[in-house]
């Protein structure tokens, strides 16, 4: 019998995980180029969104404020 699949993911985890592939891709890259600027782009709006939905169960974030 198949294990059933995860439905809900750890959205701290998965935070911390797009954080580590930021500066994979930074390290990798050496210097910033386009495209490893896109790719940490792309991760930033992810983890932003995440952040956001992770805070709408405490309260609204103001829109300063980071968890870094």
């Amino acid at each position: 019998m198949m294990k059933p699949l995860q439905q809900y993911i750890d959205i701290r985890e998965e935070m911390e995980l797009i954080k580590e592939k930021q500066q994979e891709i930074a390290l990798m890259a050496g210097k910033i180029t386009n495209e490893a600027g896109r790719e940490v782009w792309k991760l930033q709006i992810v983890w932003e969104y995440l952040r956001n939905k992770l805070l709408l169960d405490d309260e609204v974030p103001r829109k300063n404020e980071y968890i870094n």
